[in-house]
């Protein structure tokens, strides 16, 4: 039985019965799916990114980090990385790699995003990717933590040739631009 009723604020709310369990077992297999997911926590990055800087451990200084996260990742998805992302208040730390970007103004690069900082595959990158994102994490330790690069603007090379000039594509956000991916953003 259901009851909807007039809040004070203007709103409605559905108010329901209590529920009572008539299956013999229901509430045993409540509880075990509720501890194996208890469990599963210890694994889960974001249980731990508010220790990096918000709320550190007793006796640990706080970190200098820098997150890099791609736009499709396969390997960490993007709804885990921003579940990381808001857990440890890390969008100031956070390079978003738009390889959506990357792939449209170069065709020829593949559309699977590629992993932090082993880039150089990429055709007509001569490495310039990898150098990117590299220099983006040695920008951060030699700043003692507190300088995060934007990379950018990385050239692009459309046909691979050489007389063609290479055009300037934004294909970093640093820091990461709200609203986060939170879909798996894969490309085609």
């Amino acid at each position: 039985m259901q009851l909807t009723t007039s809040l004070s604020d203007g709103t409605t709310a559905v108010v329901r019965s209590p529920v009572t369990n008539s299956v013999a077992g229901a509430i045993e297999i409540q509880e075990l799916i509720d501890r194996n997911e208890w469990a599963a926590e210890s694994g889960d990055p974001a249980a731990y990114a508010r220790h990096l800087r918000l709320k550190p451990l007793a006796g640990v200084p706080p970190k200098s980090v820098i997150l890099q996260v791609d736009k499709g990742d396969r390997v960490v998805t993007n709804p885990a990385s921003t579940a990381v992302i808001r857990a440890g208040d890390l969008a100031d730390r956070t390079t978003f790699y738009r390889n959506d970007l990357a792939f449209s103004a170069n065709p020829t690069s593949p559309a699977v995003a590629p992993r932090f900082p082993d880039c150089s595959e990429f055709p007509g990158s001569s490495g310039g990717l990898a150098r990117s994102t590299t220099t983006d994490i040695v920008s951060l330790f030699a700043s003692n933590g507190s300088l995060v690069i934007d990379p950018d603007p990385f050239h692009v090379d459309d046909d691979l040739n050489p007389a063609t000039p290479p055009k300037e594509v934004s294909e970093f956000e640093v820091p990461i631009v709200p609203p986060f991916p939170e879909g798996l953003n894969y490309l085609p």
